[in-house]
């Protein structure tokens, strides 16, 4: 997989783990392993509040249709 190029999410599993109150939210994302197996981790967190963390999310990802051409 390319980074930069087109990829649509294939799975998703996110854990909601505390209002966000403050703001602005920032989210964050990193690569779990190889990124050809396609999983990321992303992370999102208050800023405003001490950057406590709101939620986290496992996603999976796949070249997105006609990416490439």
């Amino acid at each position: 997989m390319r980074a930069g190029s087109p990829h649509v999410v294939t799975e998703i599993d996110v854990r909601y783990l505390a209002m966000a109150r403050v703001g602005p939210i920032v989210a964050e994302a990193a690569w779990i392993g190889e990124p050809g197996a396609g999983m990321l981790r992303a992370e999102l967190r208050d800023h405003g509040n001490d950057a406590r963390r709101t939620a986290v999310a496992l996603l999976r990802v796949t070249p997105a249709p006609g990416a490439g051409r």
